[in-house]
């Protein structure tokens, strides 16, 4: 699904997308809305400002995916406006 997602949104800056995660209980403990267990991560790596996820000003809960080289991802508070992502099950 990750690499889906990061093919579809292309490789030049552009639109962020939620992908459904969050600390918002326990700072620093990630976990899937779903309930899926946390297995995998692609955090932006230090570019000057700091590595990911940072909890920027103490508010930064959720997971988003940037569109970048790598769809690296980022933690940013509630009030950004993204795209998102959403899981079915077709059956």
């Amino acid at each position: 699904v990750y690499g889906a997602v990061g093919t579809a949104l292309g490789s030049s800056p552009g639109p962020y997308v939620w992908l459904g995660g969050t600390d918002e209980g326990t700072e620093g403990t990630w976990r899937w809305h779903n309930g899926e267990p946390w297995v995998f991560e692609s955090w932006a790596p230090d570019t000057g400002f700091g590595s990911e996820p940072n909890n920027s000003d103490g508010v930064e809960h959720y997971l988003e995916m940037g569109r970048t080289a790598n769809s690296e991802w980022n933690d940013v508070s509630a009030d950004s406006r993204n795209f998102f992502v959403c899981e079915f099950d077709p059956s």
